[in-house]
């Protein structure tokens, strides 16, 4: 199955498919690379993405039931920075 890249826009807990009075969903609103929004309905991606501290703006790859995540960006400091 082909492999497809998408990019966080949102996820949580809402209402299924957003109505007022529907149950609580977990969901993902996803970003592909034509900009086309897509809304995925799982508790399984949402526990992947919240295990694996997902933010918004990162880039998730979804093949079959495969989630991969690639991190945006890794928080470094500049030791050169710092007067001892």
């Amino acid at each position: 199955m082909e492999a497809q890249e998408f990019i966080i826009n949102d996820f949580g807990q809402a209402n299924y498919q957003f109505p007022i009075n529907d149950k609580q969903s977990a969901f993902a609103k996803l970003v592909d690379n034509n900009g086309n929004e897509k809304t995925i309905w799982s508790k399984q991606i949402n526990r992947f993405l919240n295990e694996n501290k997902a933010e918004k703006g990162d880039k998730i790859i979804i093949q079959g039931d495969k989630f991969i995540i690639n991190k945006k960006q890794i928080k470094t400091i500049n030791l050169s920075q710092i007067e001892i």
